[in-house]
């Protein structure tokens, strides 16, 4: 019986790998143990193996097994990139990583924070980050969410997407007005982002 260990990797849980590489580790042909549930692994042929199938960022120092990044583009970083980048984390199927930045970043706005804690999702230790603050070059998707403004162009080869919804940030008005229109932004995100996995 042919059996492979999934070896976890700076906090990679084994259960977090993709099926998509359990084709070319079955290629390998070796008799190996396989323990999906594992916290630790005992060192073993197969971190070799591993090895040759990952490729390792080793700035950053983790192991990318079919993992996209995907970035959520603005201006300000204030309100829609943010809201975004927050429901993706929560929303999205393990594997993915998600960043948020502008071109002109702002103040992260206290409504968009508001909004979303409404779905218990916490974004209050979130920062506004300009294109310097992400790691452009990593990214496989780029989703651009400007509507009345010039989005920023990012060059490269990525998968481009373009989802304009209005700043809610412009909504004016009562409280509860302004904060209206931050939940249809947040509710329009939440029917488009699953397009992304």
């Amino acid at each position: 019986m042919r059996r492979v260990v999934l070896v976890p990797a700076d906090g990679l849980r084994p259960d977090a790998i993709t099926p998509g590489i359990m084709p070319s580790l079955d290629a390998l042909g070796s008799a190996f143990t396989i323990a999906l549930h594992a916290r630790t692994v005992r060192p073993s042929t197969t971190v070799a193996a591993l090895a040759s199938l990952a490729v390792v960022d080793a700035r950053r120092r983790r192991v990318l097994l079919n993992m996209p990044n995907v970035l959520f583009l603005c201006v300000a970083n204030s309100a829609r990139s943010q809201m975004a980048e927050g429901l993706a984390r929560a929303m999205a199927p393990a594997g993915f990583q998600f960043h948020s930045a502008g071109s002109e970043p702002g103040t992260l706005h206290p409504l968009a924070v508001a909004a979303l804690a409404e779905e218990g999702i916490d974004t209050s230790h979130h920062r506004a980050k300009g294109l310097s603050d992400v790691p452009l070059p990593e990214m496989d998707v780029i989703v651009t969410l400007c509507a009345e403004e010039v989005c920023p162009i990012v060059p490269g080869a990525v998968r481009r997407l373009h989802w304009a919804l209005p700043d809610p940030a412009r909504a004016t008005g009562p409280e509860a007005e302004r904060l209206a229109a931050f939940r249809a932004t947040r509710d329009r995100l939440k029917q488009l982002l699953p397009q992304l996995w």
